[in-house]
Formats: C-alpha cells, structure tokens, sequence
C-alpha cells in the first residue's frame, strides 16, 4: 500500500453491502468516523439530515460512505473551516441533492439534453467516478471538497482533486453481468475470468490509488430498456469525443495490455486486441512516469515483446521501446503546433477498432480542435469524416489540402458535385502508398481568413485560402509512373514555351492511386516560396461560378454563388504534385502567368 493511502479508510466489501435501512443514524456515523479516523457526531448540523436521506432511499452503506466521505473528512486550506456541509435540503420543496437523484435511479447525474456540437470540448469533466475505499460508483463531483461557505478568498470551484484512470484493450471473449459496484444500473462487460475485485486491489495496493475511472463501471453501456438506451444515447454523444479528458486531467493511468484484469502475457504484438493495436488507446497516452502495467509481476521488468510478421520473428523489443512513439506522438499532440494530421492519420491506420467511426472520433479529440462533433454510431463513416473536417483547425486543413496527394472521389451513393479537397476516408485507410512528410503549411500572409468560421461557408466545406502562388493556364503531360511534365503558358509570344518536371509524392502503379489526366488549362497552387524547398503544387481546375452554374447543387451553393467577388478563384483539387524547379517557377520576373497571394475557394 503506498505510504500516501490511508489503507483503513478503504472498506471490506460485506460492509458495503450493508443496508442503511438496518442501522440507524448513529450507526452510521460511527462507521464513518471508524473508517476515516474523525470525529463527526450526529449533533453537528445537517448530518443527521444526509443520514436519514440515505436510510430513507434505502441505499447500502458503500453508497452512502462514497457519497458522504469527501464532506466528512473536508478541511479548508486557506481558513481552516472544517464545518459539515450537508447535501440535503428538505425545506426546498423538491430536493435535487445527489442523495435524492441517486435514489430515484438516476446515479446522481443530469441526463444531457440533444446537441449537434460540442462547444467547450477540453473542460468537460467525467460524470462518474469510481471511489476504490468504498467499491461504489458515485457522481465525479463526489470525490471532490465542497466549497468552504466562509473563506472569502476562494470565489472559483477548487482544484480538481487527484484520480486515477484504467486503459485496457477490448478482450475477445466477454461476459456482461449487473455488478453492485454501480447500484446494478448497466451490465459491466469484463474478459472471460476477469475480476473486477481484483482490478480494485490492485489499483489500491500498486499505485495506492483513491478514486477511479473505469469505462464500463462509469459510462451508460447498453441496455435492453428503451428509456435507459436513449440515455445512454444521450450521454455517448459528448462524452464519448471526450473521453481523452480523462487520461489527460488523472494523476496516473493503469494499463491493462491483455484485456481488464488479465494477466500480462507476451503475445503478438499486432494481435488485433492488444493495448498496443487498439485505436482507442491513442487518446490515453501520457508520460511514461504516470503509467503503471497491471496484472503483472514487477520482477518481469523490463518486460520484452516477442513479434511475429508473416510468420517470421522480428528482433525483440522491449514494452518500453514500443511505446516509445506513442508517447511522441502525444508529446506533439500537446504540443503548441499540434500534431500533424496525416502523420496521426498514419498511426491511426495501423490500428484495430469496432468499426472506423471510433478512429474517426479519435483523431477528432487529439486534433485538439475548437469544437467537437458530437457521436453517432447511426451516422455513415464517410459522412462523420467530413463532419470532423469542419471543426479542426484551419492550419490543419491546409495540411490536408497541399500534403494528402488524394483528392476527393465520390463515394457510393454521393453525388458527383461534392467537394474535392477533403479525400474520402476510405482512400486514406485502404491506399497502400505512404504518405511523404512534407514541410507543413504555415498561415499565409493575410492570416487567418476572417470568415474561415462563416457557417455557410463550413456547411458546404469550402476551404478559403488568400496566400502563396498561383501558376495559371498549364498543360499537364503524365510521361511515367509519377512523373509529369508540366508546361505554363508563356505571357507573351517573345518567350519560348518551357517544360518542367514534376513529380507525384505517392506510387502510381497502385490500382487504386489516382491519377492527374493529361489536360490543359490547370491552376497550380502552392503555399511555399523561392526560399523554401520540400513544398507542394496542387493541381487544380478553375470553375466559373457563372457558366458552371454552382446554384444548381442546392440553394445554399446558390448563395455561396451570388457571393463571389470578382478575381475569387473557385478550384477544384485534383492531386498535388512537387517539382526540383520552384524557384525557377517562383523568380520574381517569371514569364508565365503567375499570380502572387490569390483569393481562392477550393470546393
């Protein structure tokens, strides 16, 4: 037990099983105070009232000791006021304390009403959280103090008090039994001879932890009843795209590598249920120093991983080397610049998940964007990736717009007249090629454009971009593979007609790769300048709003239409290209027809 946890205030778990209706208020109170060493006394003002709430909903002693322990043993920091602070109020007519609410089966938690967004994504805290001395599943606001009623100097919510939270992989085989850890509200699902007692001892007696989140014990699972699955329902759809805040604001996080509860074996490393294959566990990464391995000996550190790729032995590397990326990549994603999309897209690709709406979901939380999509497994995968393109950050879209070499193909059941820029999600998961690391794309001169957040402009997923170059009126000739002459129109007929070698970034002898058709009247552009090497040219055709007639998609196109200024390009991308010739392209007195910081809108 670590020196830091009071190792006699965790109780026994036939003591939690113990009616409050049995026992009196007395009774209670002197448990309590046996548990956490004090000496609270029925007398004092409102705890009479809190223990006759409990008896009165008839809840077990667990309960009403998750729920009571954080106020009983509460101190002020700043003033010393160590007053009760009750819960219960039975003058206000109808009470809605956590008491109250916990016994009318609704675990003391507000069930959220519909929303299509999720505004303030990275404050929002768990709703539950499991108390590890009293084996019960509580409101999260239960592990933290009250708010002290005569110090002056706190105006603001204390300081979220340290917990614990549990990563673990799916196991294959499971079972789902009502547990009394959460009052029996949901089946917890658990691998084939797990223990979830077990699980609780560890985290006591390893890590010396307190409180705890662990998904199947504090998020809604399914249920059979339909009142209860509309909740969950309701709950999934923010907390869901959230849950990264968990294993970001918790003091440590126990990893389960082999599934909850099962004891660490060194298995394959790309079995499609090991911690380290899964897509969920991208989000709950976090320094290595504040995260333990469960179900295993200590004497088996440092512990090794032997692979197997098609059926040969790969050389074997150490738990610690191969979390070693992953722990980078975590580091990029805090950090000021964020993470590269496609590079994240990339880990994402190579890993197992239900289906591809939970690699979506993920990618959309580690993005760190302003707002969040809200989760609906009812909604089609293709649809859900351009719904998580519309929230992430603008830079992060111009990554995708000059660094991802596919443009957009219409998917089954899509319209033809959908926009270009973003690829398909199918394209980025099944194409085999890699997608090269290039120089990722800075704000152009002009900024950020002003209305980047203009709804209309984010219904129909336009991309506005006023910056780099524009190199207009070219021919494109594929002469290889992936490689292509590019010929830019001259200005005048003084000068010769020049050829320029461009080449693409992924292999084009793939079946399914695109290709840029050979053609004439492309606009090439670019976000790099003559200074700047490893950038990219997307490889565009111009529509004229007006004879192309973009009202004809839907209203809201019509009015995007009327709202074009003159000299705005309306592009389309088809692929992006790079050439060792742009700082010829780029010279200040080029003979081609060269357009520096154009206003354009890729549809």
């Amino acid at each position: 037990m670590s020196p830091t946890t009071n190792s006699d205030a965790a109780m026994h778990t036939g003591m939690a099983r113990i009616p409050c209706s049995d026992n009196s208020p007395e009774w209670l109170c002197d448990n309590i105070n046996d548990l956490l060493k004090s000496s609270r006394s029925v007398d004092e003002e409102g705890i009479t009232e809190d223990l006759d709430a409990c008896i009165e909903a008839e809840l077990d002693f667990g309960t009403a000791y998750a729920l009571l322990r954080s106020r009983w043993s509460w101190k002020c920091p700043s003033c010393s006021n160590s007053e009760y602070l009750a819960l219960h109020n039975p003058t206000s007519g109808r009470c809605t304390c956590i008491l109250c609410l916990y016994a009318k089966d609704e675990m003391g938690v507000e069930i959220p009403g519909p929303l299509n967004v999720i505004s303030d994504p990275y404050n929002m805290l768990p709703r539950r959280i499991w108390d590890l001395y009293a084996n019960r599943v509580v409101p999260f606001s239960c592990s933290q103090p009250p708010k002290c009623t005569k110090c002056s100097t706190i105006t603001q919510q204390p300081p979220i008090y340290p917990f614990h939270a549990i990563s673990h992989s799916w196991a294959q085989y499971r079972k789902s039994d009502f547990s009394e850890i959460n009052q029996n509200h949901w089946e917890v699902p658990l691998p084939l001879y797990a223990d979830i007692y077990k699980v609780r001892e560890e985290m006591l007696q390893k890590i010396g932890a307190e409180y705890c989140w662990l998904d199947v014990l504090c998020l809604r699972q399914e249920r059979k009843d339909k009142r209860k699955e509309k909740e969950r329902q309701l709950e999934w759809a923010t907390d869901v795209p959230t849950i990264g805040n968990v294993y970001q604001l918790c003091a440590g996080i126990m990893r389960y590598f082999n599934g909850l509860g099962v004891n660490f074996s060194e298995g394959s490393m790309i079995d499609s249920y090991h911690w380290l294959t899964r897509a969920w566990t991208l989000q709950e990464i976090r320094p290595e120093s504040l995260m333990y391995t469960g179900a295993v000996d200590s004497a088996k550190y440092p512990i090794p991983l032997h692979a197997k790729l098609y059926g040969k032995s790969v050389p074997c590397l150490m738990l610690r080397q191969h979390l070693a990326p992953l722990a980078q990549l975590a580091r990029d994603c805090d950090s000021p610049n964020g993470c590269s999309i496609l590079e994240l897209i990339r880990h994402m690709k190579a890993r197992y998940a239900s289906n591809d709406l939970d690699k979506i979901t993920g990618i959309s939380y580690l993005l760190k964007s302003v707002t969040l999509p809200v989760y609906d497994p009812a909604e089609s995968i293709e649809s859900a990736w351009v719904r998580g393109i519309v929230h992430i950050r603008y830079l992060l879209k111009l990554e995708i717009l000059f660094n991802c070499p596919y443009a957009r193909r219409p998917c089954t059941g899509e319209k033809p007249a959908v926009v270009t820029w973003i690829p398909t999600w199918k394209d980025l998961m099944t194409i085999d090629s890699p997608i090269v690391t290039l120089a990722r794309p800075t704000l152009p001169p002009s900024g950020e454009p002003k209305h980047v957040h203009n709804s209309k402009i984010k219904a129909l997923n336009v991309l506005e971009y006023h910056g780099g170059t524009a190199l207009e009126y070219c021919s494109i000739r594929n002469v290889r593979y992936n490689e292509y002459v590019v010929t830019p129109m001259a200005k005048n007929s003084a000068h010769a007609t020049a050829e320029f070698g461009f080449y693409s970034t992924h292999s084009e002898n793939a079946v399914q790769a695109p290709q840029i058709p050979n053609g004439s009247k492309y606009v090439l552009v670019t976000h790099g300048n003559a200074n700047t090497d490893n950038f990219t040219w997307v490889v565009c055709r111009q529509i004229d709003a007006k004879v192309n007639d973009l009202s004809s998609r839907s209203r809201q196109w019509a009015d995007f239409s009327r709202s074009l200024q003159r000299g705005v390009k309306v592009l389309e991308k088809i692929g992006i290209l790079m050439t060792d010739d742009s700082r010829v392209l780029l010279a200040p007195n080029a003979p081609f027809y060269v357009q520096k910081e154009p206003f354009c809108y890729f549809i």
